[in-house]
């Protein structure tokens, strides 16, 4: 049997769902385990594997003290302490360190030096110590016959426009572009042939009339209007940067839709809209996207109409806040109990 649970209960109903609950509750507490002071619950972690690894450890195991040592033991001994023969002589001889480390310390330097020797043109220097420069040396360097000198003068500026010098890597590479004879070019007088006038002269033909100046064939005339206003929209002007920025935002036109076509989509869509009637149409006769509203028979407050549809060819009511309230049994209640 299912139970309806949209059912609800009456007095009877949750008098029974009480006593059963309770029953319920009294076996799960049957099941529990009491709280021990001062213990929690926890699962076994202490293992069979651990108990017997213990097991298995000697008593004392690690519990290890290192002895003194001595003549016949090996053992350790503190810092600063000395080692001793059986004789009570000090074992730390260069014969005893050599046998015990493998290592022979170096024999003392009984080397003696003699002062450098410098050399001359005929005559070699022999090794020594360096003598010691004097104070005020510190900018000298030491020479091979045993000197010290301050080096010759070997640092030259750039040249300039009025001192001579070394020539820069700039200006080689700048020299190195020219061609020989460049610039060397002296501008003819204007006459029959072209060439130059200045800027106070006046040009004329044969007969004194002064033409418009003719240059590679083309008429020359000054253009003094150069200078444009941003556009506006009243006035032509330049397009500003911003502008450019926004047009190039925009697609292409034919991405966008007219006026026109936004509206033939709107008029073509469907518009849900609401019709009151006494009587539900035949679902034949029924319009799609119409919500047909008949009035109830015992409606009240802000419920006065059950709200039709055509959904699928039928006519499907499709909202209602009316609350319908039925009761459950105690047979329905006993099912539910079994199932907790």
């Amino acid at each position: 049997m299912a139970v309806d649970m949209n059912k609800l209960l009456d007095g009877n109903g949750l008098l029974f769902a009480l006593q059963g609950f309770m029953v319920k509750v009294t076996t799960l507490l049957g099941n529990k385990v009491d709280k021990v002071s001062g213990k929690g619950l926890s699962t076994n972690d202490y293992t069979t594997a651990e108990k017997e690894k213990l097991s298995g450890i000697a008593t004392g195991a690690n519990n290890y003290t290192l002895p003194a040592a001595s003549g016949t033991t090996l053992g350790g001994v503190k810092t600063g302490s000395n080692i001793t023969n059986t004789d009570g002589t000090l074992s730390l001889t260069k014969a005893n360190v050599t046998a015990a480390l493998g290592y022979t310390p170096p024999t003392k330097d009984t080397n003696t030096w003699t002062p450098f020797k410098g050399a001359t043109a005929s005559a070699a220097g022999t090794a020594g110590y360096v003598p010691a420069p004097a104070a005020g040396d510190q900018d000298k360097y030491f020479k091979a016959d045993g000197t010290f000198a301050t080096p010759k003068d070997t640092t030259y500026s750039p040249a300039t426009h009025s001192a001579n010098g070394l020539m820069t890597a700039a200006d080689k590479s700048k020299l190195d572009g020219i061609s020989a004879g460049a610039n060397a070019y002296t501008l003819p007088t204007a006459g029959a042939a072209l060439g130059g006038v200045k800027t106070t002269s006046t040009v004329t033909n044969a007969s004194g009339y002064t033409p418009v100046p003719i240059i590679d064939g083309v008429p020359y005339y000054k253009d003094t209007n150069t200078t444009y206003s941003d556009v506006t929209q009243s006035t032509h002007g330049l397009m500003t940067a911003a502008d450019k920025r926004k047009l190039d935002a925009f697609g292409a036109a034919s991405t966008y839709a007219t006026t026109t076509y936004v509206g033939q989509q709107i008029a073509a869509a469907g518009h849900i809209s609401k019709q009151i009637v006494t009587t539900l149409p035949a679902a034949s006769a029924a319009k799609e996207n119409v919500i047909y509203m008949v009035q109830k028979t015992s409606g009240s407050g802000s419920n006065l109409y059950d709200e039709y549809m055509l959904i699928n060819g039928k006519l499907e009511l499709v909202g209602d806040s009316a609350t319908k309230i039925d009761t459950l049994t105690n047979a329905d209640i006993t099912e539910i109990l079994s199932k907790v």
